[in-house]
């Protein structure tokens, strides 16, 4: 989410005659829509042959519709976070900026009206969950898919309070002359208080879900099969969701708490924390780009070797889960942020351009998915855990920088609009809301139990190779006896 705080000069200027005569060159803005209309076209053909069933191994196919599962999840709750952004928060920072309230001040309301958010969304859920009893029945796939995209909703909510409050304490505590160590010191103790915060009150959040809303006699239905490991069990519809509740608490503290260490890490590096998801690279220097950039590759390689070490660790490291989904959630901050430090520095204007935003975003889909036909007999788990780990960080790095995309694009659209900025605000917040009527029912009614669906043929294709597997062991073995036996008798 990009916040505007000036009005910019339009990126789209004239560009000159559209004659056809020989040795007539393309504007740049003329190669830029076509490149993005030429790249946006081999994108969605590329993510249909991903998603058929007809192309691709049924692998492939299962952890394509993942990905996207899991870059739709990000994309819609950054949204839902970005209207509430327009209407209240940018409002009321622009506002306070005219009354030239301080540093301090603005950090401290900008963090309560963050808290009012988080308030706000845990209510939206723990009202839906008082009511999952009667649907989940019939309908698990869809509840947990509101589940799984509402806990990325209260995590931006939560990251965005955590931000502000870190802000207030630096504003409190620094100030221009003081050195990065100590900006990195209050950035990191802010982020302690609020893990161990955020932490403790989801547990008891979902210890009085679990006591008083969805309990054993109040979820009935058919047996699901959930692969652990090597084998595949059947839980009762009671234990899927309880796996998922606990994943909310996961997803929320992993989501939140990753963006802000990465804040608490760029002030260590610069002396000043980096805007709530805002960027500006013009005053960076190359040294700080390469640190940035190579923590994200750092993070990168121990988000895949923690995932790629699962089987080992599930079941026998409680806080497991919770880690992995948090250095996931890093190595996508700290990339995200390195990419945009290096664009930025090169050209300032990059940080308005709609073509460089989208080419970016184009890039990390591309990769992403690509990365899902790493597949072939033979392949060890840890080495497919590992690629598809990536594969995941691309998807939520895409998530985010499609957001930015629309960002910009409503950025450059409200320089059409010569109004009130408030009004501007206003319309981006409602363009928002419609986008979001169609993408949330599309998301939980229909791409995450189609994910569902590829998934169980998927296991049920392991199950059965796993047995056949199994049965030409077995012959092997007998087979083998059998000459022993021969051997035997001979001598």
């Amino acid at each position: 989410m990009h916040a505007r705080e000036a009005s910019h000069g339009s990126s789209h200027g004239s560009a000159g005659g559209h004659g056809h005569s020989a040795g007539h060159a393309l504007a740049r803005e003329e190669f830029e829509d076509v490149a993005l209309f030429v790249g946006g076209l081999m994108f969605f053909a590329f993510l249909y042959l991903m998603t058929s069933r007809k192309f691709v191994k049924r692998h492939t196919h299962a952890k394509t519709w993942e990905w996207v599962s899991t870059t739709l999840s990000i994309f819609i709750a950054v949204c839902v976070w970005a209207s509430y952004n327009f209407l209240v928060l940018l409002w009321e920072k622009e506002e306070m900026t005219k009354a030239g309230d301080s540093a301090t001040t603005i950090a401290f309301n900008l963090s309560i009206y963050a808290l009012f958010a988080v308030l706000i969304f845990m209510t939206i859920y723990l009202i839906a969950v008082t009511c999952l009893p009667r649907f989940l029945t019939s309908y698990v796939p869809e509840t947990i898919a509101f589940i799984t995209v509402w806990a990325h909703v209260v995590g931006f909510a939560t990251m965005n309070h955590i931000a502000y409050t870190q802000d207030y304490f630096v504003a409190l505590f620094a100030d221009s002359d003081s050195p990065a160590s100590w900006v990195f010191c209050i950035a990191v103790l802010v982020w302690l208080a609020y893990m161990v915060l955020v932490n403790v009150s989801l547990h008891i959040v979902l210890r009085v879900i679990l006591a008083n809303c969805v309990t054993p006699d109040s979820i009935v239905g058919e047996e699901l099969e959930e692969k652990e490991g090597d084998h595949i069990h059947e839980h009762s519809p009671y234990e899927v969701v309880h796996h998922h509740l606990e994943e909310f608490s996961v997803e929320v503290g992993g989501l939140a708490l990753s963006y802000t260490m990465l804040r608490a890490i760029c002030g260590g590096i610069t002396g000043t924390l980096p805007e709530v998801f805002q960027v500006t690279g013009n005053e960076l220097t190359t040294s700080e780009i390469g640190t940035l950039s190579a923590l994200a590759i750092l993070f990168a390689i121990l988000a895949g070797i923690m995932l790629a070490l699962e089987e080992d660790c599930t079941g026998k490291h409680h806080g497991f889960e919770y880690s992995s989904t948090f250095m996931t959630f890093l190595t996508a901050f700290t990339s995200l942020q390195a990419i945009r430090w290096s664009t930025y520095t090169r050209d300032p204007a990059r940080q308005h351009s709609l073509y460089h935003h989208i080419a970016i975003s184009l890039v990390c889909s591309y990769i992403g998915l690509s990365l899902n036909l790493v597949w072939y007999e033979g392949c060890s788990h840890k080495l497919m855990n590992f690629m598809l780990e990536v594969a995941k960080i691309l998807g939520i790095l895409a998530a985010f920088t499609w957001e930015l995309s629309l960002d910009i694009m409503l950025e450059q659209a409200n320089l059409l609009n010569m109004g009130d900025n408030v009004f501007s605000n206003y319309i981006d917040a409602g363009f928002i809301l419609v986008l979001l009527v169609f993408l949330t029912p599309l998301f939980i009614f229909g791409v995450y139990p189609t994910t569902h669906v590829c998934k169980k043929e998927n296991r049920h294709l392991l199950a059965l190779k796993m047995e056949g597997d199994d049965a030409e062991s077995a012959s092997e073995d007998e087979e083998e006896e059998g000459l022993m036996n021969e051997q035997s008798a001979l001598v």
